[in-house]
Formats: structure tokens, sequence, C-alpha cells
């Protein structure tokens, strides 16, 4: 039988490492709780395909714990169930010699949702994960897993179950289409309301009105965005300008509100979806090839002092018209 989730790794130590993320593509449950994972996060693959491979039943789970007494938990995971909208939780754990999974079902303080809202995007800073909830906004959860440096590398105290800390529901227009983990700071792409919302982890523990960030106008229609330094963010707008390009906001991450927009520039051709920053550029994509420009920091430039570099990887009907998807034809037989 095949599990329809979304799977999302908090945290494993092994071998002395510390792998912060892995991302698990599927995974299949199968009878006496057989489990067997693909692997998609490169960094970490190799060592928990050693970790987890071949198939764990639960007459293994019970003989080790029997022959072996105390367990060390390894990796903490939580993931979606879209059938239940619901989050899950559970832990890799060494019992022995033997690798087990242990399902610890559902948390329990994650709000039900209703028929009109869905899970949507995750995103996960040290022990806090923000859950995107499409039709509602979006909740954060403390995964309870407390990090403890050691130099070379790093132990983890894992606590109690996961808890929510924050739920945001009530305003579908907080939604984050996208969520990014910049500098150790959320950024939620809020479609709705042509901007974003920026939030600091460490106010979700405490909650209060800091928990819920501060807004800035920038970017529309279907935003992606990249900031950089905690200083300047790149924000980009899916649908053609007035002259046919795509546009890009320049926000000032000192000047939270509507007038937080520094300056806009113009990429050679819109539908502008993806935007990542590295080594002091930022990189998006529109619907023709790869734009760059260096990252205007100090915000010394003006529209037309911005240099904007661009690799044509060729041309598509969605250059010209990045709003509408392509569709291949479909052949229906009965």
């Amino acid at each position: 039988m095949q599990c329809d989730c979304k799977w999302y790794i908090v945290r494993t130590r092994r071998l002395g490492r510390t792998y912060r993320r892995i991302s698990i593509k599927k995974i299949y449950a199968l009878q006496f709780k057989e489990y067997y994972m693909l692997f998609k996060s490169s960094p970490c693959k190799l060592a928990l395909c050693a970790l987890v491979a071949g198939v764990v039943s639960s007459l293994v789970t019970n003989t080790a714990h029997a022959q072996f007494g105390a367990s060390e938990q390894l990796v903490r995971v939580a993931w979606q169930d879209a059938q239940d909208r619901s989050l899950h939780w559970g832990e890799f754990v060494q019992v022995g010699p033997s690798i087990v999974f242990q399902d610890q079902g559902k948390i329990s303080s994650f709000p039900a949702l209703n028929n009109s809202q869905m899970l949507g995007t995750m995103q996960r800073i040290d022990n806090m994960l923000v859950v995107g909830v499409r039709g509602g906004g979006w909740v954060a959860v403390d995964l309870q897993v407390t990090e403890q440096p050691h130099g070379d590398h790093s132990d983890y105290t894992y606590g109690d179950s996961p808890r929510v800390t924050l739920s945001m529901l009530s305003d579908p227009g907080k939604y984050p289409i996208h969520l990014y983990d910049y500098n150790n700071e959320f950024y939620l792409a809020n479609d709705p309301m042509n901007g974003f919302t920026r939030i600091n982890p460490s106010k979700l523990m405490v909650g209060g009105d800091e928990a819920l960030g501060e807004f800035y106008q920038g970017g529309g229609g279907h935003i992606t965005l990249a900031a950089v330094d905690k200083k300047v963010a790149y924000s980009t707008w899916i649908k053609p300008s007035e002259s046919g390009g795509g546009r890009v906001d320049v926000v000032n991450l000192a000047t939270p509100g509507s007038a937080s927009i520094a300056y806009s520039f113009e990429s050679p051709t819109p539908g502008l979806h993806g935007a990542i920053t590295k080594s002091g550029k930022v990189f998006m994509a529109p619907s023709d090839g790869i734009i760059w420009v260096e990252a205007d920091v100090d915000l010394s430039k003006s529209p037309e002092e911005v240099k904007v570099n661009h690799i044509s990887l060729g041309k598509t009907p969605m250059t010209t018209n990045p709003t509408e998807p392509e569709r291949s034809p479909v052949t229906r037989t009965t």
C-alpha cells in the first residue's frame, strides 16, 4: 500500500557528523510494517541509506528491545497526510544493532482543517517548523529538538512530542505559496497581498505580536524571492510588465510596510518564477533562461544602473504568455 505523504527529516546525528536536512521522496508502508525509502537529499543519502537499508519488521523491533534494552534517538521526522489534512511525526531509533522507525501518529495540537483548506509548503529553521495551509494561512510547530554543538559535530536532545506554538489560519491571504529560509529567518510569500512576511523563528517560541513577523510590499502575482544579508530582498512578478519584460522589486528590509520597495528593474523576458542568492549575486528564472544581478545590499543603485545578465536557453510559448502553463495533448482511450 502506497502512503501518499510529504516527508521532512528534521535532524539526524550519526558517525560524529551533523546532517541538517534530508528530504524523503516516497515511503511505502508494506505488510508487517516494512519500510522502504527513496532518498533525494544527496549530502545525507549515503548516511541514511546505511542506516535504514533493508526491511525492519515489528518482530525485529520487539526482539531488539528485549535483547538490547535502551535505545538511542537518531532522527525526528514530521510529515503531512494529504488525505486527512493532518501533520504526523515519528523517529528513527537505534536499538542495539537495529535501526527501527517508530510512528508516533498525529501531532495532537495541530489544528483541524476544513474541506476548503489543504496542507502546503513547509520549511524548518532549527527546532521551528512553519507549515503553509492553502485557504487558511500558516502554523508554527516546535519540533522539540535542541542542538548541542561540540566543535566538529553536534549532539541533539530530543524533548517531548512536537507542539504547535502559533496558528494563523484566520487570514487566507497570508498563505505562503512559497516559503524560504534566508539567514535563519522565514520569508513567506503572500501572493494575494503582493508582498511577503519576514519572521524571526525565535519569536515563534514566545508568541505575541512579534511572532507574526513584518510585512513588506514587493513582488506580485506568484511571488518568488531572494533575501541577502538581512538587508535587501529581490521579489518577482510572474506577469509581463507593460514593456513585455519581467518586473523585479528591490525591497529595503529596514523599512517594512507599504513603502518598502526601494526601486524596481526589468528582466529581458517575463514569467519570473524562481529566485535564489549565492556569493553576493541574485539569480532568477524567467521564461527564457536565467538572469542574475549583483546584490545591491547598500541600495546605492538606481534602476538604470542595474546590470541584468541574461543567459538565454531558448523561447517557448510561455515566453510571451507566462501566465498560461504549457499543456501537452491528452489522448483518452475507452
